[in-house]
């Protein structure tokens, strides 16, 4: 579904469709949509050398190529590609556009309104595979967002051998809506799916049913936008695979979406790290530890603050509220016993925990001896990572049995692609050197 493709055709804005152009509109995921003018220097709708550049909403072109009609949508100048170098009648104009709707032609951005979109994501077909046979009929999920409910309807559609299977998701809302709306959806179940996959995650296609009464040439408007190539993720290697979902999954959809800008903070953090493509150790370890202090301070800090639960040294009640100690030392009561155990939640390792967050954070000198580095710091975002997932993925709604399976599993297969924590091993008092 990352398939490059370019068009000849003729262009014309939809207010002047008098004066048209020839040009060429090119389409790579990873660049996005470009579309390559050749104009008359006197009719051309811009003019850089005057300060004269525009931007238009909307731009319409005639393909050869089947089904010929395109609209382009916030078209603009491409000015790293712009060339001064021109025939005494004829140049070149380089432009980008965010979308590319294959399929149709629209007049007016506010016009742009559509039934349902469907998506295929990187990996859905291997998230959705184990149950593939047990959906005989669409699974159905009803969410809300922002105010319109929806239903994500999840689909398995079996091609002929030898083309592999084609699982996609469909968005219906109660009302039309326009194009943002949808990517908005979108895009966040991407990321409600590479947090149950544990990897990073694509839109790689999006369509839309035409209006048959209006558009005879195309049965779909296809949509392309620019989007980051990624490879699939094996079954094998997701922490929450459709199957181990099972039913669970009605109600993880729905609580997704419900959820406010600040409750999404900790899941935002989290995804940067599943996301990073660097692997930036201090950059994954800080996100980590904010992502904790976030949900402590999110579910945990007005309550405890009312109890007066947060001390100094001298235990009197902290007016200040609760330091990052007291933030991780009440994150790991309220955690699995037997999951602190496995990745080693000691207290030694919290405060080293803290340490580490205080230096990278402002890089005083008098602090790094206590930081953890290298192999050290690798460790503790392995971590870290079992140790703020389990609280995200239990405000998913998920259950604590489902959970704590998904976790064990991840001893082979690692959590978010990095390695689980190696269980250290206690050694016998007749065995240590001192004895």
């Amino acid at each position: 579904m990352y398939d490059d493709f370019s068009y000849l055709g003729t262009w014309w804005l939809p207010s002047n469709k008098q004066d048209k152009w020839s040009g060429v509109v090119s389409y790579r995921p990873g660049i996005g949509v470009e579309l390559e003018l050749v104009a008359k220097r006197e009719d051309i709708w811009f003019e850089p050398s005057l300060n004269n550049v525009a931007s238009v909403e909307i731009m319409q072109g005639e393909v050869g190529q089947y089904p010929h009609r395109i609209t382009l949508l916030n078209v603009s100048v491409l000015f790293k590609k712009f060339s001064p170098s021109r025939t005494s009648r004829m140049f070149y104009v380089p432009l980008g556009a965010e979308f590319l709707l294959l399929g149709n032609h629209y007049e007016k951005k506010e016009e742009i309104t559509f039934k349902s979109v469907e998506v295929i994501y990187s990996s859905l077909g291997s998230w959705m595979a184990s149950v593939i046979n047990r959906i005989r009929r669409p699974w159905k999920v009803s969410v809300t967002f922002k105010k319109t409910k929806a239903e994500i309807v999840l689909f398995n559609a079996p091609q002929s051998y030898p083309a592999p299977q084609e699982s996609y998701i469909e968005i219906v809302p109660d009302a039309d809506q326009g194009l943002d709306w949808y990517c908005e959806v979108i895009d966040s179940l991407r990321n409600l799916l590479a947090l149950l996959v544990g990897s990073p995650i694509a839109s790689k296609k999006m369509s839309t049913p035409t209006d048959l009464g209006q558009v005879w040439e195309s049965q779909f408007v296809s949509i392309s936008h620019c989007i980051q190539p990624i490879e699939d993720t094996h079954e094998h290697d997701m922490v929450f695979p459709l199957a181990r979902l099972n039913r669970q999954v009605s109600d993880v959809f729905p609580t997704w979406f419900e959820w406010s800008e600040d409750e999404l903070v900790p899941y935002s953090l989290c995804l940067d790290v599943i996301n990073d493509d660097c692997a930036y150790s201090t950059f994954e370890f800080l996100a980590l530890v904010q992502a904790l202090e976030s949900y402590h301070r999110l579910y945990y800090e007005e309550p405890g603050v009312s109890e007066g639960k947060y001390k100094k040294e001298n235990g009197e009640v902290n007016k200040d509220g609760p330091t990052l100690m007291d933030r991780l030392k009440e994150l790991n009561e309220n955690f699995p016993a037997s999951l602190s155990e496995s990745i080693d939640l000691t207290t030694e390792f919290l405060t080293r925990v803290k340490d580490s967050r205080n230096y990278y954070s402002h890089y005083n000198s008098d602090g790094k001896d206590k930081a953890m580095i290298d192999t050290e710091l690798d460790d503790a975002i392995s971590r870290l990572i079992p140790f703020i997932a389990y609280f995200l993925y239990r405000r998913l709604n998920i259950s604590k049995d489902v959970i704590i399976q998904a976790f064990e599993q991840a001893n082979f297969s690692g959590l978010w692609q990095r390695p689980w924590p190696e269980k250290r091993e206690t050694v016998a008092p007749e065995q240590t050197a001192t004895t």
